[in-house]
């Protein structure tokens, strides 16, 4: 018996805890030399990460199965047909009821067949137990790798890392970047993946650690790191280990990246420049200095990289898509158009062919042949790019009605997307997405007004209301308010904009308050909202107790509307040196805040606001 291989595993739906399973499989591949052919079996050959991580030293050797006793060779047997029939809970029980009845006379064979079983379970403890056990029968290097994984999965990462270590120093360094191959294809969560790279650091600075194998943990857990995005723990990690990151075309990436996350772009683009003096073929290194020319604006310089690129691929879609990008950015209309037909005779990225083409299109004048290339922009990423160029182009024609008739051609095309579609052109028209005012807020009351038609939602009644409260139509911004809440008696930011409008206006303060009470018990903290409460006592002339929710929400976000009434409620109750630091504070954070401007020049004068900001240019701030 000791001598077969373990049956293969039919499918179950026990779902299987893949990271640790994946990780030892891709850090055994390569590392070892092919196994020797096993000895014949009456059953299939393994398929199990562990059964697959056996080097040839682990191969059993042929011989009489161990003599044992027949009520025990039965429960065997029981157990194999309970492993062949997929109840994996069940053959557990049965090989540990023998193991247990063996004892130390256990073959490693058997409970290596255990401990793998238990790897499909739910108990992490146990198969520590068996996998401490299973090394101290014999003490191999499957024995190690069992022990290894029982670690990670416990959490002990640190340790799972030390018991690879005598692999490593005889498998080569290598070894760690299979093993971030493992973590970053697992399920582990970011947290934990986290928890490893730091393990990876502490065991590079382990006392007695050999110095190609600290630097081998240190440089796998500087590319953890930068895949976790956690930039600057790479490059303290690079440096206190002394890594230049040059003995790859993959580590001088890695370090590249690094450098961009941290926003240092020049130096990123050293480290890549070096890489390719380095490694002039790599493809890799020249796309992500291409990509990084585009960061820092040297377009012609990337474009000579992207075109270095393409004559040696051959026609590619991500190169032919970035020249385009690249030559429209110059306004070179007609190459990036060519550059647009290339990739589309390849059939690939029609949204963006079709986006770009439009935005020709209406860079030429051709409203109409952009709006015919836009109408093919399905639903997704380049569709919320499309509303605003078109927002852009139309509102800037001298058809104002061109946009609504837009708009409603688009309801009707995608109508699950209508209040997507009204918010993103309603925001677009404002300029709040493309940072031009570009049309105002009657256009885009328009494009609301028709989506309401349709159908009233909570959202597109919220945002009407605001225009028409910024438009001074204040019956109704009341209406489209109270229609919210209507429809959604629970929407906080309803419920404190219109208690707050009330209170602006001076009416009905009693119900101000319980709107804005309302709006903090469904959002406690939230500033605007102890702003807004802040302000309701104000208008009641309780000073002293609109202080306390003014002076928490300045202290939660201290923006230049709540600095200004912070201060105004100062000036009632006549402290005017905290009344100029808390306005101070707020044109410190900042300084062209209209609520804040005006409040200010009311109470002091234009003068007065001269000098604040004069103070504040020396570095003199406020509260």
């Amino acid at each position: 018996m000791a001598e077969n291989p373990a049956p293969v595993l039919p499918p179950v739906g026990r779902p299987r805890r893949a990271f640790w399973g994946v990780l030892f499989a891709v850090f055994l591949s390569g590392c070892v030399a092919a196994p020797k052919p096993l000895p014949p079996a009456p059953l299939p050959a393994p398929t199990m990460d562990f059964a697959r991580s056996e080097g040839p030293s682990e191969v059993a050797p042929v011989g009489p199965p161990r003599a044992m006793p027949p009520e025990l060779m039965l429960a065997l047997m029981a157990a194999e047909r309970q492993l062949l029939s997929g109840d994996l809970d069940g053959a557990l029980a049965a090989y540990l009821t023998i193991l247990e009845a063996e004892g130390s006379a256990s073959d490693s064979a058997l409970l290596q067949r255990v401990l793998t079983l238990a790897g499909y379970g739910e108990d992490p403890a146990l198969e520590l137990t068996l996998a401490q056990a299973r090394l101290a029968q014999k003490a191999d290097r499957s024995g190690r790798l069992a022990l290894a994984r029982a670690l990670g999965r416990a959490g002990n990462y640190g340790e799972a890392l030390g018991a690879l270590a005598p692999l490593a120093a005889a498998a080569g360094p290598e070894v760690f970047d299979r093993f971030v191959d493992g973590v970053l294809a697992g399920d582990e969560a970011p947290a934990a993946q986290r928890f490893m790279a730091q393990s990876l650091a502490r065991e590079a600075f382990r006392e007695g650690a050999t110095l190609p194998l600290a630097r081998a943990q240190a440089r796998a857990g500087a590319r953890l790191f930068v895949a976790l995005q956690l930039y600057e723990d790479a490059l303290i990690l690079m440096a206190d280990a002394g890594l230049s990151m040059m003995d790859s075309p993959q580590a001088v990436s890695w370090r590249a990246e690094a450098l961009e996350g941290t926003g240092q772009l020049r130096a990123a683009l050293a480290q890549l420049e070096a890489g390719l003096a380095i490694f002039p073929d790599a493809g890799g290194l020249r796309f992500a200095r291409a990509r990084l020319q585009v960061r820092l604006n040297h377009l012609d310089e990337a474009r000579d990289d992207f075109l270095a690129l393409l004559q040696r691929s051959g026609e590619n879609a991500d190169l032919l898509l970035a020249l385009a990008l690249i030559h429209l950015d110059q306004n070179r209309l007609e190459e990036a158009g060519a550059y647009l037909d290339r990739l589309d005779a390849l059939g690939e990225r029609p949204a963006p062919v079709a986006f770009h083409r439009g935005e020709i299109a209406a860079r030429q004048g051709d409203l109409a042949v952009a709006l015919a290339h836009w109408e093919a922009v399905p639903l997704g990423r380049e569709y919320g790019r499309m509303l605003r160029r078109a927002a852009y182009w139309l509102g800037a024609s001298d058809d104002r009605g061109a946009l609504l008739r837009f708009a409603e051609a688009q309801f009707a095309r995608y109508p699950e997307a209508r209040e997507r579609t009204a918010l993103a052109l309603a925001d677009a028209v404002l300029g709040e997405a493309g940072g031009v005012e570009i049309g105002g807020g009657e256009t885009a009351l328009g494009v609301l007004s028709l989506a309401l038609q349709i159908k009233a939602t909570p959202s597109l009644h919220y945002r009407r209301g605001l225009l028409a409260q910024q438009a001074g139509d204040f019956a109704a911004a009341e209406a489209d308010l109270r229609a919210v809440l209507a429809l959604a008696p629970v929407h906080a930011q309803a419920l404190n904009a219109l208690g707050f409008f009330l209170a602006e206006r001076g009416e009905r303060l009693e119900e101000a308050q319980r709107l804005v009470e309302r709006a903090l018990e469904l959002a406690p903290g939230t500033p605007a909202f102890l702003d807004s409460l802040g302000w309701v006592a104000f208008q009641r002339g309780a000073y002293e107790a609109a202080l306390p929710p003014l002076r928490e929400a300045f202290e939660r976000r201290g923006d230049g509307e709540i600095a200004a009434h912070l201060g105004e409620t100062y000036w009632r109750l006549g402290r005017r040196n905290r009344a100029r630091q808390a306005w101070l504070g707020g044109l410190e954070k900042d300084p062209e805040d209209p609520v804040l401007v005006e409040t200010v020049r009311r109470l002091l004068g234009d003068r007065a606001l001269t000098v604040m900001r004069r103070q504040l240019s020396r570095g003199l701030g406020g509260v």
